[in-house]
């Protein structure tokens, strides 16, 4: 989190540093003041030949060994560049899979904050239950900070996206390194009923 800063025409509050081994890199404390760099999304950057970047003398943060959301032990992964939570009943692995589901299915406008209030709420548990929230409209719309609008503009989009390939709703399911290219070389050979009876019946 940094103090707003308007960087073409948007205030930028936060910036992802990408990986571990670069967080660990940056030694980034409370106070420091860095060099925002922004394009696309705004990056972060400690320049030591910069007079403006400063630190703070404050200890630098340390990354966390245990997940915010459930509490179990960190891993790392891919020479230490990704802090990974292996517990799949993890509430904040749930909430990212919903999220990627709607970005690989292009349904806009649905963002973490949306994705984490209905889940909390019990409304948004898994996949499946994003196609039952028309059926909820009503108690969607009593929710705080949402209203008929913000609601109906949700469910507008979930409609609007329904008519995708195989491929593409396959390779939405978050199933760990199996994306859409994968599927549609699987089902170039097997057709997709027949697929589903695979995995369903063995």
């Amino acid at each position: 989190e940094i103090k707003p800063i308007k960087l073409k025409g948007n205030t930028i509050t936060n910036i992802s540093l990408g990986s571990i081994a670069r967080f660990n890199d940056l030694k980034l404390a409370k106070g420091d003041k860095v060099k925002v760099l922004y394009d696309i999304i705004p990056y972060c950057v400690y320049d030591e030949n910069d007079d403006k970047c400063k630190r703070s003398g404050e200890k630098p943060f340390k990354a966390p060994k245990y997940c915010p959301s459930c509490n179990s032990e960190l891993e790392t992964l891919e020479e230490g560049t990704i802090l990974y939570c292996n517990n799949k009943e993890c509430p904040c692995r749930k909430k990212g899979r919903i999220l990627n589901y709607f970005n690989n299915m292009h349904i806009d406008g649905i963002s973490y904050a949306t994705v984490d209030v209905l889940y909390d709420e019990g409304y948004l548990t898994s996949i499946q239950d994003i196609y039952k929230l028309r059926s909820i409209r009503k108690s969607l719309i009593k929710l705080s900070g949402f209203g008929e609008l913000s609601v109906d503009s949700i469910l507008d989009a979930i409609d609007a996206n329904k008519e995708v390939s195989e491929a593409q709703f396959l390779g939405s399911l978050g199933i760990e390194s199996v994306g859409q290219k994968t599927f549609e070389k699987v089902l170039s050979h097997i057709k997709y009923d027949d697929l589903l009876d695979i995995c369903i019946n063995g």
